[in-house]
């Protein structure tokens, strides 16, 4: 209270009072975590004031963070500050503001890798990690014996794993990135060698007889012929022949059409090496005619028709020529008789006129071959007069032929490309297909065949022919003045079961044919005989084991008499 009593002048005065509040100062403490990721969208605010009034809060930062009561909402990746306040009361004076800051941050990552393999030689690469965040990559080597870094350069050092860190720190507003590591082989140097220098080929041969040349192949090499720029195994040029590339051995065969001679196109071959380089050449064979036909003179001698066979080798024809020296089919002598070819077999007939006897004049007769070549020779057939007619009942009787003795042979296999070693007779050896006694040609002497026995002619011909050969055509001749009674034969065919690869189609076939150039020759030879031709292909071998060349025995045929 104010007061004053006044004087010999004054009244006195109003008393006057005033109050102050008298107050005592607080503060508040509060603090915030260094950092604080984004994705906890919220964050309790924790200030106290030592006076324990309550704290109220308000921030600095709203486009970061935002406060509602004492809870902290976080927008984005930024500073957030928050302001702590407590405004005081009737006891206790404001405190002063204490201001905290927070680093709201989001998380990043990398991305980071490296080629499979690289070869030593390429000696550096540039590293080329990403950051989602943008920031920048920093990269270290977990294998610097192998490789080294140096910023975002790995340099190679050597041959190996060679495997990369690839770090980001993080600043302000980004976590530190997860490591990222990348690895890659470092392949050493290979030495590549000098490209495939193939060479060109050449060969040469008679006729169609195949041509064969081998190509020199390193290891890892391959070869193909070349059609075009196609690579093939096969290629066929008309009118010259065919190649064949047999890939695993580098042999090409060559295969000429018939007729052709000469040095031939050729083809080109190709040999790659494993690093795919290529080098090419030319295989170019060459051609030579077979020997031109040398036809012999042929003759014959008989009362009755003459037949003859003209040798033909493969592919070969024969002509019959007039006087003109032009091809016939039929040819009349006048006062002899007349000619007859058979082109399709070569067998040459001469019947003549009643009454002629002696030496014909004969025909001439040309072989030619595919390759334009020809020979020349005649036939000149012989007619004797007819012996005088034996008395009735004056017919000597005909000497038994012996038993042929098989007990010490072995059985007829039922695979005989089964049996090896040695070679060995089986039961069929000098035998008719059903077991008649065949012997041969050699050992009939005079001794005349009848009806039920039968005779056999092996080795007459040569290996996979059905052609006879000369030793051949003079067995069936002689065999004809033992078929002096006989009415009709027929003539069993045989194979080897090795004369044509595994085909038994073709043996079938060639056991045929030579049964058929066996009765062809009986009747050209003067045999008077109605003839029938079977064949039997490798059935019943005479004999087995050994060498194809070697069983001759098995290429043969029986002339078994039916009538």
């Amino acid at each position: 209270n104010a007061v004053q009593v006044g004087d010999s002048r004054f009244l006195p005065a109003a008393t006057v009072s005033a109050s102050i509040a008298v107050k005592v100062p607080q503060s508040i403490t509060f603090a915030l975590p260094t950092t604080v990721g984004l994705a906890e969208a919220n964050l309790a605010l924790n200030g106290v004031a030592d006076s324990g009034l309550p704290v109220g809060y308000t921030s600095s930062t709203t486009a970061v963070c935002t406060v509602a009561g004492s809870t902290a909402s976080l927008l984005t990746a930024g500073t957030c500050t928050i302001n702590a306040v407590q405004v005081g009361d009737s006891r206790f004076l404001p405190a002063a503001t204490v201001s905290a800051s927070i680093a709201v941050k989001v998380p990043q990552s990398i991305t980071f890798a490296l080629p499979t393999t690289v070869g030593l030689a390429v000696a550096s690469l540039a590293l080329n990690g990403v950051a989602d965040s943008g920031l920048p990559v920093g990269y270290t080597s977990r294998t610097t014996a192998v490789c080294t870094v140096a910023g975002s350069a790995l340099t190679l050092v050597a041959a190996g794993v060679c495997t990369v860190d690839a770090d980001q720190a993080g600043d302000a507003t980004r976590w530190p990135a997860t490591t990222a590591a990348a690895s890659t082989s470092i392949i050493p140097p290979v030495s590549v060698p000098s490209e495939p220098a193939p060479v060109n080929l050449r060969s040469d041969g008679i006729g169609v007889a195949p041509q064969q040349v081998t190509v020199a192949l390193s290891a890892n090499m391959t070869v193909a012929l070349l059609a075009g720029h196609e690579e093939v195994r096969t290629v066929v040029i008309g009118g010259e022949g065919q190649y064949v590339l047999a890939t695993d051995t580098g042999v090409i065969t060559f295969t000429p059409e018939l007729g052709y001679t000469g040095v031939g196109e050729g083809v080109a071959y190709q040999v790659a090496d494993s690093h795919n380089q290529r080098g090419a050449a030319r295989y170019i064979p060459t051609v030579t005619a077979p020997p031109a036909p040398r036809p012999h003179t042929l003759t014959s001698a008989g009362h009755l028709r003459a037949q003859v066979m003209v040798d033909l080798g493969e592919s070969q024809q024969v002509t019959l020529l007039d006087i003109a020296n032009q091809p016939v089919l039929t040819l009349d002598i006048p006062d002899e008789g007349r000619y007859t070819l058979a082109p399709a077999t070569g067998l040459l007939s001469f019947v003549p006129v009643r009454g002629f006897i002696g030496a014909a004049t004969g025909v001439r007769f040309r072989v030619s071959d595919a390759y334009a070549q020809v020979g020349e020779a005649m036939f000149i057939p012989t007619v004797t007069a007819p012996p005088p007619t034996p008395p009735t009942g004056s017919t000597p009787p005909t000497p038994p032929l012996p038993k042929i003795e098989r007990s010490r042979y072995a059985p007829v296999p039922a695979n005989p490309k089964s049996v090896v070693g040695r070679e060995r007779k089986t039961k069929a050896f000098n035998s008719s297909f059903t077991g008649i006694d065949a012997h041969p040609i050699p050992a009939l002497g005079t001794r005349l065949l009848v009806r039920g026995t039968a005779t056999s002619l092996s080795g007459g011909y040569a290996f996979d022919s059905a052609n006879l050969k000369a030793s051949g055509r003079a067995k069936v001749r002689s065999v004809v003045r033992n078929l002096a009674g006989a009415k009709a034969v027929t003539c069993e065919g045989y194979a080897d079961y090795g004369d044509y690869g595994t085909s038994r189609a073709h043996e079938i076939d060639l056991s045929v044919r030579r049964a058929k150039a066996v009765c062809t020759a009986l009747k050209a030879f003067g045999a008077n005989v109605t003839t029938t031709s079977r064949g039997y292909g490798p059935q019943r071998p005479a004999v087995v084991g050994g060498t194809q060349k070697g069983r001759t025995e098995n290429r043969r045929v029986v002339i078994l008499i039916t009538r």
